[in-house]
């Protein structure tokens, strides 16, 4: 919550170690020593309150940041300015009152990236920070004290299941060292001498402008926010029972007594009733498309019934051809069961082609074989043809020598028949 201490707190924190990230925003005359509060963190957080038409010092109808429908988005946001500010930090603080309301975009930002996560809640008396409001802001008493409700039992509830610290920021402005050892064991920091020392000096209690004790709580306020005080000052922050009644009545109580006047002042009510009248003017449109509709839609059943019409004709159609594809389905398997025989019969026949090409390549050897020998004996026939013929020519000059020698010896008979 503003003005409750987050500055001393993240002071204490920058002297213990823990860093704040690169782009810092500066000191002002509110705050002279610094904010310790990273500029984009709060730039993240002022756009997403805006966009959404909050406020940090809205005090309007309850704001549920994880239903928005742009969630998701600014959870990629918070995680770029983590990584930006951040990736080089074994140890880092984000501080922004409006965490409060905003934290399940860091929450779970952070999960996401892996990090550890430790909640430290500073809490002081309400009525300073009424009167720190006042002056700074110009509230009321009364907005103060319940904007203050609200930012604790949001950080209360927010914040379940993790770990987390509730510090008097009176403690901590009075350098008690108790509480200041407290906080560095919750988040196990080292409190070294010269931190203890740049603590101290960093610690200056002329910078509270307003003081008034925890218990100086007047009983007129309500009794759930004097509950509410007491449990912080017990530190009975973890009764989610009772806090969870307190949150009840509180915020039923808040809506119960803003009227209509304070609700039209506030940004968020505005545009809530702005989106209103735009829903409103979109129902009577879509009233208008709705009854262009049924009419096109009793066409349409007009149009369905002779298509049910042609398709109980389309059906009786196919049942009758549903017999004629029975009986071609019967011939079919006639067909089938003749394809299996000739498919058998046509395997006996490959097999017997098999086997009378295997005697035909056999077959084919010896014929080249034969036709070898036959080839040689060609060539052997034509050599005792040539021989012959040389033959027949000799054995014609031997006739005819014959001839000529019997022609002599006749006439050698004769002369010698004449002889004798």
């Amino acid at each position: 919550m503003h003005r409750s201490g987050t500055s001393a707190l993240t002071g204490i924190l920058h002297y213990l170690g823990v860093e704040m990230g690169t782009d810092m925003m500066p000191a002002r005359d509110e705050n002279p020593k610094g904010f310790f509060e990273n500029q984009r963190v709060y730039e993240l957080n002022e756009a997403i309150l805006t966009e959404n038409g909050s406020a940090w010092d809205d005090i309007g109808p309850e704001f549920e940041i994880g239903l928005v429908p742009d969630f998701e988005r600014y959870v990629r946001k918070a995680i770029a300015v983590v990584k930006d500010q951040f990736s080089y930090s074994r140890t880092f603080a984000i501080k922004d009152p409006r965490l409060c309301r905003l934290f399940p975009v860091w929450r779970r930002a952070l999960e996401e990236l892996g990090i550890d996560i430790a909640v430290v809640v500073p809490y002081r008396n309400p009525l300073e920070i009424a009167s720190s409001l006042k002056r700074r802001n110009g509230f009321s008493l009364e907005k103060s004290i319940l904007l203050w409700a609200d930012h604790v039992l949001d950080a209360e509830r927010h914040s379940r299941s993790l770990n987390r610290f509730f510090i008097s920021f009176d403690r901590l402005l009075a350098n008690d060292k108790r509480t200041i050892q407290s906080l560095c064991d919750a988040l196990s920091l080292k409190l070294t001498t010269d931190r203890r020392k740049n603590i101290s000096a960093f610690l200056d209690r002329k910078l509270r402008h307003h003081y008034s004790p925890a218990d100086n709580i007047s009983d007129a306020l309500p009794v759930y926010l004097l509950e509410l005080t007491q449990l912080l000052a017990k530190g009975r922050m973890n009764d989610a029972e009772k806090l969870d009644r307190l949150r009840l009545e509180f915020t039923s109580n808040r809506d119960f007594f803003l009227g209509a006047e304070v609700l039209e002042s506030m940004p968020r009510y505005r545009q809530l009733t702005a989106e209103l009248e735009t829903r409103l003017a979109r129902i009577v449109e879509l009233q208008d498309e709705v009854e262009e509709k049924n009419q096109w839609a009793a066409s349409l059943n007009q149009e369905i019934e002779q298509l049910r019409q042609l398709a109980d004709r389309q059906r009786t159609e196919l049942e009758q051809r549903g017999g004629l594809l029975e009986q071609r389905d019967r011939e079919l398997e006639e067909k089938n069961q003749w394809a299996a025989s000739l498919n058998q019969e046509l395997e006996q026949l490959r097999q017997l082609a098999d086997r009378l090409g295997t005697e035909l390549e056999q077959s084919n050897g010896v014929l080249q074989q034969r036709e070898q020998e036959l080839e040689e004996k060609n060539q052997l026939a034509a050599s005792l043809d040539q021989e012959l013929e040389q033959l027949r020519q000799l054995a014609d000059r031997l006739g005819a020598e014959l001839e000529q020698r019997d022609g002599l010896l006749e006439q050698r008979d004769r002369e010698l028949e004449e002889k004798n």
